[in-house]
């Protein structure tokens, strides 16, 4: 990433200004992203930031909330729906050479013979 690469070799300014058009972008969901940002940040914390970097660093923070407050909401929704009674399961699949049958397998899972209803009152019944 050439943010990074930015940093490394010392180029701070130019590295913020990097990251700062990175957080329009896909970018922020890669693996190391904010820590890498948070690296940067650091070293340049004591100077100005530009106001493009703040700007945008002011507008992930209420992104962050936001999300927060949505992913909350869900939970507290789903805590008090009917689903969050119903039974976690658990898909043991012990193979050995038979790799070929491992993919039918997971995706048979996912794809429940019977409604989710039908197998409440089954597991009920048990």
């Amino acid at each position: 990433m050439r943010a990074l690469a930015l940093y490394q070799i010392g180029a701070f300014k130019e590295s913020c200004m990097a990251f700062a058009i990175l957080l329009e972008t896909p970018a922020p969901n890669l693996p190391g992203f904010w820590q890498n940002l948070g690296l940067l940040v650091s070293v340049v914390a004591h100077d100005v930031l530009e106001a493009d970097f703040q700007r945008a660093l002011a507008q992930y923070q209420r992104f962050q909330i936001a999300r927060e407050q949505r992913i909350h909401q869900f939970q507290e929704s789903f805590a008090r729906s009917s689903l969050a009674a119903l039974p976690t399961v658990s898909v043991v699949m012990p193979t050995s050479n038979y790799e070929r049958y491992v993919a039918e397998a997971v995706r048979s899972v996912f794809v429940p013979t019977e409604e989710p209803h039908q197998l409440f009152h089954l597991l009920n019944r048990v």
